[in-house]
């Protein structure tokens, strides 16, 4: 299995891309890049996952073109589904780069493990930063979005944020038995 992260000049935001033999999955591609162009290209014939940790638009911009190239499917978390097709509660009016709205074609609810030919991802509903924030676990990578960053945590003033769930989430990852990798939506 092959982990690649690209880090998007816009927002310092993190997508990461992950093959195996049989299977291509992008994590948040909150931006089209030529590095996320050139892993479709040369994972074509594999079944492609577009996995959003969180609806906010620099962690799915660039996800309706990602499936239109890959014929992948979008995958988000039930309660982060309307951020897809809200410009609001996806932030895009906030920062002024509104987004065409779209829809996922996989809706997972919370703590679920989401199988493809080759490969397992177990979710875990974060939620904090936003409703429906999810982690996806990968053996022992841990793909945290915004909830945990090296030494820092998301932000909850956001609309649909909340402090006190945040908190809780953050409780529920100290908790984790295991040693992960974590691999957070912005920074190292």
């Amino acid at each position: 299995m092959k982990l690649t992260t690209v880090s998007t000049s816009q927002m310092g935001a993190n997508t990461y891309l992950i093959s195996t033999e049989n299977t291509a999955v992008i994590i948040d591609p909150g931006f089209m890049c030529s590095e996320i162009r050139s892993f479709i290209i040369k994972n074509e014939g594999k079944e492609f996952a577009i996995l959003l940790t969180h609806n906010h638009f620099d962690h799915i911009g660039g996800a309706n073109e990602a499936r239109s190239l890959s014929k992948g499917k979008i995958y988000i978390s039930k309660a982060d589904e309307r951020g897809l097709y809200d410009n609001e509660i996806n932030l895009s009016d906030r920062f002024m780069t509104p987004l065409e709205p779209f829809k996922a074609d996989v809706i997972f609810d919370a703590d679920e493990t989401l199988a493809f030919s080759d490969l397992q991802i177990k979710t875990l509903w974060t939620p904090g930063h936003s409703m429906g924030s999810t982690c996806f676990f990968i053996n022992d990578w841990l793909f945290s979005g915004d909830v945990l960053f090296r030494q820092s945590i998301g932000r909850t003033d956001f609309i649909c944020g909340d402090n006190e769930s945040m908190i809780a989430s953050l409780l529920k990852l100290a908790s984790l038995e295991g040693d992960y990798d974590v691999y957070p939506g912005h920074g190292e």
